[in-house]
Parts: structure tokens; sequence; C-alpha cells
């Protein structure tokens, strides 16, 4: 087969499959719920995007989310106290405060205690790679001198969007 008739047979297929797609009967999906495809069911430059999905799919997908959210990735967070000692956890608590104190435009729920006997740790962040934790480390560094960045478990980070 020419490569010509090839294409000409590739185009025809994906013709005859989209006629199929938009002749479906679309009440059959007005019970799902909102999902994450829900955001690209949109109209662009006078087309339109639909996608229509079997329910079991958004149950497999929260499901995985479940899941992820258990398990924790490799990165980074930056340690801005370690201590141990009858006084320990005041001072990791004091210290906790302090930095929401100097830097109240960062995450909160990104302080993370970690007690590892008989060590009280403060630690900052969800980074997936180090030149991420550089670019908060630097500012951190200027209030606690005793910051430096650590490889960590940490949990999955937001996407910026």
């Amino acid at each position: 087969m020419s490569v010509k008739k090839r294409y000409l047979f590739i185009i025809l297929i994906i013709i005859n499959y989209s006629l199929t797609i938009s002749a479906q009967n679309t009440n059959s999906f007005a019970h799902l719920s909102r999902d994450i495809f829900s955001s690209i069911n949109s109209t662009y430059y006078g087309g339109t995007v639909n996608i229509y999905q079997d329910p079991s799919i958004n149950a497999l997908i929260d499901k995985n989310i479940r899941i992820n959210k258990k398990n924790k990735v490799q990165g980074y967070r930056i340690q801005i106290f370690s201590g141990s000692g009858t006084s320990a956890r005041v001072e990791a608590n004091d210290i906790r405060r302090e930095f929401i104190d100097y830097f109240p435009e960062l995450d909160s729920t990104t302080i993370y205690f970690d007690y590892k006997a008989p060590y009280f740790k403060v630690v900052i962040g969800d980074f997936r790679n180090k030149n991420e934790a550089f670019q908060e480390y630097h500012q951190i560094k200027s209030k606690f001198e005793g910051a430096y960045i650590i490889k960590s478990k940490i949990n999955y980070p937001k996407l910026n969007d």
C-alpha cells in the first residue's frame, strides 16, 4: 500500500471515529459529577471539546489520588531547627510561630515537626527538587541563619496553574 493510501485510510478512520463519538447520546452521561476532565470540556475558537467517560474512571482516579496522598515522594525541605532535651518541643513550637510571624505569605501547612528520638526538628516546604528549595532558602536564611536544605520524603506539592 502506498504512503498516500495509508494517510487517506488513517484520515477516513479518524473521521469515522469522530462521527461515531458525536452521534452518541449525551443524556446517558448527564449523571457524571464535575471531575478533573470537566475543565477540558469547553469551547475554543468556535469549536467544542466534550469528554465522555465511564463513571468507573472517576472511581479509579479518586482511588489513585487517595493512594498517592498516603505515599510520600522523595524531595527536599528546609530545616530551620533541630534540638533535643526537655525544652526542645517548646523551642520547636516557638521557632514555628516565629517563622509564621516572619513569613506570613508562605503556606503554613508546609511547616512540619519531625521527631526522631531524641531530636525535635522543624522543617519547611515540599520541594520536588533542590532548585525549588533554593528559591525560598535564601529568603529563610536571612532570618534563620542555621537553616539548610535536607533531602526528605515530602507530600505531593501543589502544582502551579
